[in-house]
């Protein structure tokens, strides 16, 4: 969580370093990238406030699945913020980024689709029911919230070459 809020206050860092110099990024584009970066940790603190509030004493498989590729986005997303700077000679390596955050955030979806699945056609509990649909739920808006974030990159590359 902490990184995240790093994440977010690099992102705040930028547009103090953009009203002091000229970059060549928009500020309306850092505005966006900063909200969406709060976005996602909106969702992870939802994630820990549902855990809490609904007293889950163990995460099961498919959760920690998708907790850990909300993670490995995370960690790509800080990742393609340091690398932004130098866009125009970093290109590449922002455009690998991007697509390992979508590659991540696809393979979310999939452990998100087949958590949902298992949920609806096995389990019988309705406590539990919707414990894990409001916790898978929130997961995936998290890693595609990471996504939306890469995507606002990935329109300011292609618009600034």
């Amino acid at each position: 969580m902490s990184f995240l809020l790093g994440l977010y206050e690099f992102a705040k860092n930028i547009i103090l370093y953009q009203e002091a110099f000229i970059t060549p990024i928009d500020r309306s584009d850092i505005v966006e990238i900063i909200k969406e970066i709060e976005n996602i940790t909106d969702s992870i603190d939802s994630v820990a406030n549902i855990t809490h509030m609904m007293c889950v004493s163990h995460v099961n498989e498919s959760a920690q699945t998708l907790m850990g590729f909300v993670v490995d986005a995370c960690v790509k997303l800080e990742e393609l913020m340091k690398t932004l700077k130098n866009f125009k000679k970093e290109f590449k390596k922002i455009n690998d980024l991007i697509i390992e955050i979508n590659n991540i955030e696809e393979a979310g979806d999939k452990v998100y689709f087949t958590a949902m699945r298992n949920l609806f056609q096995y389990e019988t509990d309705a406590k539990k029911i919707i414990i894990w649909q409001r916790l898978y739920d929130q997961l995936e808006s998290a890693l595609d919230k990471c996504e939306d974030v890469a995507d606002i990159v990935q329109k300011i590359i292609v618009s600034k070459t």
